[in-house]
Order: C-alpha cells, then sequence, then structure tokens
C-alpha cells in the first residue's frame, strides 16, 4: 500500500511540475512575441532570403544574393568585374567556365532559367574550362594553363593548378 501511494504522490508532483513547466514556456513565448514586435522594421534583416554561395576559380568565396543578382546578364557582368586584371580574366569574359553544385556533383546548365539553379542557400563552385589538345593527335590532355606541365588524372576531370608566380590557384575542367 505505501508504495501505491508513494506513486501516486509522485505522479502528482510530476503533473504540478510540468504544469508549472508548461507555464514558463507560454510565458516565455509570449515574451518573445512582444519583443519582436516592438523591433522598428529598419533594424530587420536587409537580405530576404539567404544568398548562394559561390567559390570563384580563384578560390575566393562570394555570396550572390539573388534580390540583386537575378539573371544569367547579371551574374556574368558580376562575374567579369570580379576577374578585372586577375588570371583567368578573358576566358570568363569568353564565358569560357562552368559553375558546378557541391551537393548533387553536376553543372549548373545555362540552358536552365537562372532562378531554378540559382535558389537560395546552395554552394556552388566556379571551374575554368581548357578545352588542351595533344599537338600530334586530337587526344585531350590535361594541362596546366600556365606551364604546360602535364597531370596525370583523366582529361575530364576537374584539377587544381597552383600558378607559382602569380600566387594564385587557378581551378580548371578539362572537357572533352
Amino acid at each position: 500500500m505505501k508504495l501505491r501511494n508513494y506513486f501516486i504522490t509522485l505522479g502528482a508532483n510530476l503533473k504540478s511540475l510540468m504544469g508549472k513547466i508548461w507555464t514558463l514556456i507560454f510565458k516565455t513565448y509570449n515574451i518573445v512575441v512582444d519583443l519582436q514586435s516592438r523591433i522598428p522594421k529598419e533594424l530587420g534583416p536587409c537580405w530576404i532570403q539567404e544568398p548562394v554561395i559561390l567559390t570563384d576559380a580563384l578560390g575566393r568565396v562570394t555570396p550572390i544574393h539573388l534580390e540583386l543578382i537575378n539573371s544569367w546578364d547579371v551574374f556574368d557582368s558580376v562575374l567579369a568585374a570580379r576577374f578585372i586584371n586577375l588570371p583567368g580574366e578573358g576566358k570568363i569574359a569568353r564565358r569560357e567556365y562552368a559553375i558546378h553544385e557541391q551537393n548533387i556533383e553536376r553543372d549548373v546548365q545555362r540552358t536552365q532559367p537562372f532562378t531554378a539553379c540559382f535558389l537560395p542557400g546552395r554552394r556552388l563552385d566556379m571551374m575554368v574550362v581548357f578545352q588542351n589538345k595533344n599537338d600530334s593527335s586530337d587526344i585531350l590532355k590535361n594541362s596546366c594553363p600556365s606551364c604546360k606541365t602535364d597531370s596525370k588524372v583523366q582529361s575530364s576531370s576537374m584539377t587544381k593548378w597552383s600558378v607559382e608566380h602569380e600566387k594564385q590557384n587557378i581551378t580548371t575542367l578539362t572537357r572533352k
């Protein structure tokens, strides 16, 4: 009988404690909602949605704010401006680059609408595309764009070359 009374008392105490916890949670929630309603709209976040994060061919990480950059033309103009007087400037101007989505391991297709390719929160990599052909045949090779050193990896793979004299790393993609 004592054990039964003990559990009844324990249950009543737990019920009372849970009621107090729920009351405290609701009061906290109401205070937070009240504080949020008092914040002036001018102090709210500047951007409505999360930016796309682009790592360019030089390894620079850049947020792409989709409220401002919302078409392929604007994107190309921003990239061209970011590569002025840097390695790869001509390649970017000729659009000889690929944008690769990290999460699903595929290239972004320029035939798709910009808004379908650049969704908030995505992480994209940019690679400069080189189409190197061996002088004696039509076989593609993967070599450094600066010093022409051949790579041991297959020709359709992404390779990161370190260009010593310019102290820049260039991420390249040799395609067939």
